[in-house]
């Protein structure tokens, strides 16, 4: 039993250094497929639509969401080229059948063929979690409270060359408020 025992133990430790050995990604978990589709389950409302890496042939990604099959209804959804592999609708999905597709876009605007057209059912029992757009998000973040503005003028600001004293400080500071103001303004 010892010796079986001491084979299989062996046998596992071999197989676990030879996969590690092989690993070509830092994070082993790399979408391969296109999410959501028949078949996956939707957690969350809307759902993101996700697509692997290698969809991306050009600069851009453009997705189109329907519901209906040609995507000529009038709730379909186009979105802009993003550089992302995800797309979020920023809306709760009624439920029932919904279609989707994706292509690659160039930063000329050379549109690629569209993907193979997708589908997913959103059900009324999925959890609803609408996340705002950008804009949004950062148009609501208020511009009177110190510590906001202060954090976001340091993560929007570019680093100032090296300059040495308190004045020098403190006129990288005010830059960088002064900058978040005109972006967000």
């Amino acid at each position: 039993m010892k010796k079986q025992l001491f084979i299989l133990l062996t046998f596992c430790l071999t197989l676990a250094a030879a996969r590690a050995g092989n690993a070509t990604y830092v994070h082993e978990n790399v979408r391969e497929t296109p999410y959501p589709q028949q078949g996956h389950t939707l957690y969350i409302n809307p759902a993101p639509l996700l697509v692997p890496q290698s969809t991306k042939q050009s600069d851009y990604l453009q997705f189109n969401l329907s519901r209906s099959k040609d995507f000529s209804d009038a709730s379909t959804l186009l979105s802009q080229p993003k550089p992302w592999c995800m797309f979020n609708p920023h809306k709760v999905l009624e439920s029932g059948t919904w279609y989707w597709r994706v292509r690659s876009v160039s930063k000329e605007g050379k549109e690629l063929p569209w993907s193979k057209t997708y589908s997913f059912t959103v059900t009324d029992d999925i959890p609803q979690f609408v996340t705002p757009e950008v804009n949004v998000f950062l148009n609501n973040i208020p511009q009177a409270y110190p510590a906001s503005r202060a954090h976001a003028s340091a993560c929007a600001a570019p680093v100032p060359e090296r300059q040495s004293g308190k004045g020098a400080q403190e006129s990288a500071l005010q830059s960088g408020i002064r900058e978040y103001d005109q972006r967000f303004a």
